[in-house]
């Protein structure tokens, strides 16, 4: 900010300092600037008389004021920027030029175009009429495809053979010429019936391979989750599977005669390698995870243990020498077979064992050598062993009704699941 004060009179072109070095600041042709009352005042310098006089090129028009800040512009300064705006303002204009043939272009011209951008690039693009003309003629979604013109080389186009404009037929008797084929009809597809159907019902409907859910099947009779029937009565036959998959089968059409069909899911291979009925299983080894894929094949581990689906909960520990300790069950099953153990090829028993339930509620397997006893002849308990290496003792176990299994089981039975 230049030294001192001055002061103005409305009409004059007498400019007065106060404290102001006009010699050292300011020279012809340069100018004031200063705030009046709030407005801006540029006032040019024609004449510098003296370190506290300027005479201005034009009289001062705004009211008379003293001790007024100020501040001088110098010509070079005032004429660059008169020069900036003016560059600006031609700028502007050409911008504006070329925005206008741009647009001409755009609206008017037909094919590709090239339009000039701000900076100077230029970019080449469709015009607004070659937009419309491009999309003339072409399908209307809202249509679905009903504005075809040709709609024979449409389907070839996307690969439909002519069965695309065949009818399906109401009935398996229905022989009406171009009809195509309704799932299930002469032997064709697996039409899906819900419900109870008689057998012989099931036999009338056509020739053919079919899906029953429930009902009773002659021989057959039991709550049974599918039936597939193949060929007819004649020649023909059933196969069928329980709601619960325990078990399935099948049977001949013609002598109704059913035979049940053996799995994983109802038999499992002993530590002998013989196969056996199964129910909950547990099959407990010294090291688990050292067996093969026969131990595990539908059987998951569970500590020194494996067991079946039906044995879901049941684990297994080694707590000493030929001592294993079983929980999450009730004991060995009630009924039919409870232990097998592993035997060599003369079918020798290659272990000993005694089983008891302990005050906890668990079950204890103890594993011995057989040892001869010479006055009976029969075979006793030797010293503790483990489990041989490689081999396992199959456990058949009762479970609690509340087992992971048992449960499913029920809210299957109480929430059968909706035919499809």
């Amino acid at each position: 900010m230049p030294a001192g004060t001055i002061a103005l009179t409305n009409n004059s072109t007498a400019v007065t300092g106060t404290g102001t070095s006009f010699t050292a600041e300011l020279k012809a042709n340069d100018f004031i600037v200063t705030v009046v009352g709030g407005v801006t005042y540029t006032l040019g310098v024609q004449s510098v008389n003296s370190a506290t006089g300027v005479t201005l090129t034009t009289a001062y028009n705004g009211p008379t004021t003293s001790g007024l800040a100020w501040t001088a512009v110098p010509n070079a300064a005032l004429v660059g920027i008169t020069a900036q705006v003016a560059a600006d303002v031609a700028k502007a204009i050409r911008g504006l030029n070329l925005d206008k043939a741009n647009w001409q272009q755009v609206y008017s011209a037909s094919g590709n175009i090239t339009v000039t951008l701000p900076d100077g690039s230029q970019y080449s693009g469709p015009s607004w009429n070659s937009v419309v003309s491009s999309v003339s003629g072409k399908m209307d979604k809202s249509q679905n495809l009903n504005d075809l013109t040709d709609k024979a080389t449409s389907r070839t186009n996307l690969g439909l053979g002519n069965s695309a404009v065949f009818t399906a037929q109401a009935s398996v008797t229905d022989v009406t010429a171009g009809r195509l084929m309704r799932t299930g009809a002469f032997g064709m597809g697996i039409p899906l019936y819900t419900g109870a159907i008689s057998y012989n019902a099931m036999l009338a409907l056509s020739p053919g391979l079919y899906q029953v859910s429930g009902g009773n099947f002659n021989n057959a009779s039991g709550n049974y989750g599918g039936m597939i029937t193949f060929g007819d009565s004649s020649n023909g036959a059933q196969i069928f599977v329980q709601n619960d998959g325990a078990q399935f089968g099948y049977r001949g059409l013609s002598n109704k005669t059913v035979y049940l069909v053996r799995s994983t899911q109802n038999t499992t291979v002993d530590g002998s390698g013989f196969i056996k009925q199964a129910s909950p299983i547990a099959r407990l080894t010294n090291d688990a995870s050292m067996m093969g894929d026969d131990f595990c094949d539908g059987f998951t581990l569970s500590g020194s243990a494996a067991v079946n689906e039906e044995a879901e909960g049941v684990k297994a520990r080694r707590s000493g020498l030929g001592s294993y300790i079983v929980t999450g069950c009730l004991g060995l099953a009630a009924e039919g077979w409870q232990i097998e153990v592993p035997k060599d090829i003369n079918g020798n028993r290659l272990c000993f064992l005694k089983s008891e339930m302990t005050e906890a509620g668990n079950l204890s397997i103890k594993v011995y050598k057989p040892k001869l006893d010479l006055e009976t002849g029969g075979i006793i308990a030797g010293d503790s062993i483990d489990i041989p290496e490689g081999r396992w003792i199959d456990l058949r176990l009762s479970m609690p009704d509340d087992s992971a299994y048992n449960t499913r089981i029920q809210l299957s039975e109480a929430n059968p699941a909706p035919a499809e």
